[in-house]
């Protein structure tokens, strides 16, 4: 039977379940949970027939986002008076910054993408960023939504283009991309619409609209286009500017380029709308990635600086001072007399700028820094969370894990570990900090003391000891029966690098950067012994340890090699799973490993047949890095690069609870929004297409799914 007629078959056989089901009904009603009723359709008399036809393979648990409190990596913001819209590697976000001493997050939405260009146009928030285009409605700042998207997708040569700039005129949307230039109508801000799109000449990176002319900053150079028909663009022509054009301005009859290696070009549109050069302000010291104006003055916005420049005479631009910010600069936004600058590790800053010449920040939202490590305890997790120090969060409830104290250290932890109501951490330039968190909204920091080099990379308790690796300084043992007060016990130095270690009885396995992997006898914690080894190619960046198998991650690509440690003295090699690149931790969980995968996200592998791993759960963080996995119940918790994410583990049985997502599913669901029938057991196993709800749109992408193999489930069920 060919995909078409079983797509047809399937729609016909939806018609006749929902005309079925609504000739019945009385009320239409939508129940949290029920029993089965005499007359719920049964699914056994479909035949096998009618099964998924897809092809994709299903795994045993789906993954899907719970909640998070800390996202950070700002990379685009805009402001309007007391509120800053930016976002984050997370999603989207809404800050008061009425009272500047204590800016606070009143809104958060989850919508992992990367902006690269935020827009303000009344009520609606334009991003665009690796998914293309976003549109938010923020007329209520307190409960913004995501009320429209268009996806680049598929519409260039390079397949995914980029979005990196966007304009707003009238009914318009103007989209830079790489390769790739796109006019989207968005008078219905529900449902944007592609007009056209061309080819720039070169990677496009933003651009300015002026009456029928589209200047585009493209690579080497600035395009010119002539848009008064946006369905048949016409080339004019390039002007050069001697570096990468990043972004441009307009302002009066003149245009302004920033040039990511040459400073600032002044160009001059005449009737023709064709411009030329009028001026250039060269600074080949730094590299500009986005111009803004404020009156005379104009904003030249690098890495960490931002050069004021007087530009009362377009025609002749000079330098004014130099306005330094926190750290990485992503972009910048101008209103009225406030700047607005997002910084990817810093967070965002509100600048007064009504005397243009001295920028003063009168506001400021600080990220919470980046997730590397995490221990919980009963409801409170405790992050090394780099150079933001140590936080505690409060997860009693994981949709909503709420920051509820932190404790700022002198360098970058990197490391956490807990010992009763005793913390231990440590990471880049602060050795060991001891800290009591027996009221953990209140931790008191006890001690401090160096450690060789001053760097750590693990810290594992076990037993009354503490064991802590020092990078290529080797083992340190602390005798923690006094856990306020940590003494060091012994050492072990002649070890190679240390990365990540695991205990399991009396040995220590340490995966050893390019030492491959250490089996370590620590029956006598003051005299630690190398027991076994075994050397790997590449780097070694995770282990984990489950009865006589230690599975250890190495190479620079996405090989998890397998050994049999039953003879600690003679670790052999059985296999490898391929799958994810540089792993950064491994938690075992009964049959079941816990990767953070760093890149690719975070997964979960069976090892019932320990020789055997197999995929069976996964879920993408992109484009954020995983560093740290913890596993409470069916609550997964997973530190990033670019914060803290709440994950919940769950069954990838259908909404019915009963194998792969099939037909009887389909008649479930159907039942259960038009009848009443019984609901989905967790009710979120209905919500296959994650929109919140249960809904008809459920049923529609499930037949869709099984008779035409169209879009999977959502919950990462499939490969």
């Amino acid at each position: 039977m060919r995909k078409g007629t079983r797509f047809i078959l399937g729609v016909t056989l939806f018609i006749f379940i929902f005309l079925s089901f609504t000739a019945q009904a009385e009320v239409l009603t939508i129940q949290p949970s029920g029993e089965r009723s005499a007359d719920t359709p049964e699914s056994e008399g479909f035949g096998e027939d009618f099964t998924k036809l897809g092809g994709d393979e299903v795994l045993e648990f789906s993954v899907s986002y719970s909640g998070s409190s800390l996202w950070q990596g700002t990379y685009a913001v805009v402001g309007d008076g007391d509120l800053a819209y930016c976002y984050p590697y997370f999603g989207f976000q809404v800050i008061d910054l009425s009272n500047p001493s204590s800016p606070v997050i009143i809104a958060q939405l989850y919508h992992p993408s990367q902006a690269r260009d935020m827009v303000l146009v009344g009520d609606f928030v334009y991003v665009v960023g690796y998914q293309g285009l976003m549109i938010f409605n923020v007329s209520d700042p307190y409960a913004p939504f995501l009320t429209g998207t268009f996806s680049t997708d598929g519409l260039s040569s390079w397949g995914s283009p980029t979005a990196t700039g966007v304009e707003i005129v009238g009914d318009y949307a103007y989209l830079s991309g790489h390769m790739s230039y796109f006019i989207i109508d968005i008078s219905d801000k529900t449902n944007p619409v592609l007009v056209n799109y061309f080819d720039p000449e070169g990677l496009a990176m933003n651009s300015v609209i002026d009456g029928d002319f589209a200047y585009i900053a493209s690579e080497f150079f600035l395009s010119v286009w002539n848009i008064s028909d946006p369905m048949s663009p016409e080339y004019m022509g390039n002007l050069p500017c001697g570096g990468d054009a990043y972004d441009v301005e307009h302002q009066g009859n003149y245009l302004f380029v920033a040039s990511r290696g040459l400073g600032l070009h002044v160009l001059y549109v005449g009737g023709t709308g064709f411009p030329t050069t009028q001026a250039t302000w060269v600074d080949t010291t730094e590299r500009y990635t986005d111009v803004e104006l404020a009156g005379d003055y104009l904003y030249l916005l690098d890495n960490n600086t931002i050069k004021i420049l007087d530009i009362s005479y377009p025609g002749n631009p000079f330098y004014v001072a130099d306005w330094f910010t926190q750290g990485f600069n992503t972009s910048m936004y101008v209103s009225s007399d406030d700047a607005f600058v997002s910084d990817w590790t810093a967070g965002i800053e509100r600048y007064d700028i009504s005397s243009p010449e001295v920028p003063l920040v009168d506001a400021a939202y600080v990220n919470p820094g980046m997730g590397y490590d995490l221990v919980i305890s009963g409801n409170y997790g405790f992050m090394a969370n780099g150079i933001r120090g140590m936080q505690v969060l409060d997860l009693s409830d994981s949709e909503n894990p709420e920051l509820v104290a932190s404790y700022d250290t002198p360098g970058d932890a990197r490391t956490i570990e807990l010992v009763g109501d005793y913390i231990y951490l440590g990471g880049r330039d602060i050795g060991i900090m001891v800290f009591d968190v027996s009221d953990p909204l209140n931790p008191a920091h006890l001690e401090s003391f160096a450690t060789p080099n001053n760097y750590l990379n693990d810290l594992l308790a076990w037993g009354s000891y503490l064991y802590a690796i020092a990078g290529d300084s080797g083992l340190l043992v602390y005798d923690v029966s006094s856990p306020q007060a940590p003494a060091l016990a012994g050492s072990f130095e002649d070890l190679g690098y240390g990365y990540r270690m695991t205990i399991q009885g009396n040995y220590a396995y340490l995966s050893g950067g390019e030492e491959g992997f250490r089996i370590i006898n620590i029956s006598d914690p003051l005299a630690p012994v190398v027991e076994g080894s075994y050397d790997l190619p590449g780097y070694s960046t995770a282990i984990a340890v489950s009865g006589n198998y230690a599975y250890v991650n190495y190479d620079y690509h996405n090989q998890l090699g397998i050994f049999e440690v039953s003879d600690p003295q003679n670790p052999v090699f059985i296999g490898d799973y391929l799958g994810f690149d540089l792993a950064r931790n491994i938690e075992v969980v009964g049959n079941y490993l816990y990767v953070a995968a760093y890149v690719y996200g975070f997964q979960i592998l069976d090892i019932s047949s320990p020789e055997s791993p197999v995929l069976a759960g996964k879920y993408s963080t992109y484009p954020g890095w995983v560093w740290d996995v913890d596993v409470v119940g069916d609550n997964i918790y997973v530190t990033c690069d670019n914060g803290f994410l709440c994950l919940k583990q769950g069954d990838c049985a259908g909404p019915n609870g009963a194998g792969d997502f099939d037909v009887a599913d389909i008649v479930f669901l159907i039942s259960y929004i038009f009848k009443g029938g019984t609901a989905p057991d967790p009710i979120n196993a209905g919500d296959v297409n994650c929109d919140g709800d249960v809904n008809v749109g459920d049923a529609v992408l499930l037949i869709d799914f099984t008779f035409r193999g169209g879009e999977a489930p959502c919950g990462g069920c499939y490969e």
